[in-house]
């Protein structure tokens, strides 16, 4: 008759009680793979896992631009996009380091002239905005957070715009996770920033966090688009919620969408992916 480990046999008198082995509390998980030579890799809750993947960036592309209808212009719309991307960092003290959030400039792309039923597209496609991915320890799931903005060129100076932008956007999130939950901010930099220097970036984890500020990119979005009225297309807020990594690097599956910009009688549509590598 077989035995089960860690018990005797219920009826068997003279059976001895198994022997309690002490765990050694050096000792780390063994999988295959890593008895194979493998470096372990935790889930994205922190098990050990062989097959987590690690990346270094998730990017924001752009694969197409597509006009249904122009502005009313005489000639073609003159069309630029470009991004405006939000993002954690390490902040604090060494001794006592927080979340914080900041808003930065992404690329700008000129995408040229469009009349109607014009499109342009990438076949490589053309990256928006880089974002640090995060180490596979740290909490998921982690948000990617942004704003689009599409400029008629001929409707205002397209460098002010982004760079209102950008400080209405970093108003607001900073403003926003400065009053969230003390512990919500410092619980999103658990294992994410071990060893990172104050400053460095990071993915907002946790979704009471990533609420927070993609709430606050909404807010901004309306508030500028509201002030530029006249200059540029009504912003539209991107945002990925990756609860853990892909298995491949490049297009993150189900990411890819179309954006609609609407305004001075205009209509665009941009078709955007999100990949990490």
């Amino acid at each position: 008759m077989s035995r089960t480990p860690g018990r005797t046999q219920a009826n068997t008198a003279t059976a001895k009680p198994a022997s309690k082995r002490v765990p050694d509390p050096s000792a780390r998980p063994r999988t295959p793979d890593a008895r194979a030579g493998r470096q372990d890799r935790p889930t994205v809750h922190g098990a050990v896992r062989a097959d987590q993947p690690r990346y270094t960036t998730v990017n924001l592309r752009v694969h197409e631009i597509r006009c249904v209808t122009t502005t009313g212009e005489l000639g073609a719309d003159t069309i630029v996009l470009a991004a405006v991307k939000v993002e954690g960092a390490v902040g604090g003290t060494p001794d006592r380091r927080k979340l914080v959030a900041r808003a930065e400039r992404g690329e700008q792309l000129d995408a040229g002239k469009f009349t109607k039923g014009d499109r342009q597209t990438y076949p490589k496609t053309r990256v928006l905005a880089s974002y640090e991915a995060g180490g596979p320890i740290g909490g998921d799931p982690r948000s990617f957070h942004g704003a689009l903005v599409v400029i008629e060129r001929d409707k205002g100076e397209i460098g002010e715009v982004i760079a209102r932008t950008v400080e209405s956007v970093e108003k607001q999130v900073v403003a926003a996770v400065t009053k969230a939950a003390v512990n919500t901010a410092e619980a999103a930099l658990t294992g994410m920033a071990a060893g990172a220097t104050i400053g460095s970036p990071v993915p907002i984890v946790g979704q009471a966090i990533g609420a927070v500020v993609g709430t606050a990119v909404g807010f901004a979005v309306g508030e500028i688009t509201r002030a530029r009225a006249d200059e540029v297309f009504p912003l539209e807020r991107v945002e990925l919620e990756l609860s853990h990594f892909p298995s491949e690097p490049g297009e993150i599956p189900g990411s890819r969408r179309n954006i609609v910009f609407k305004g001075f009688k205009g209509h665009y549509v941009v078709e955007i992916s999100w990949a990490v590598r």
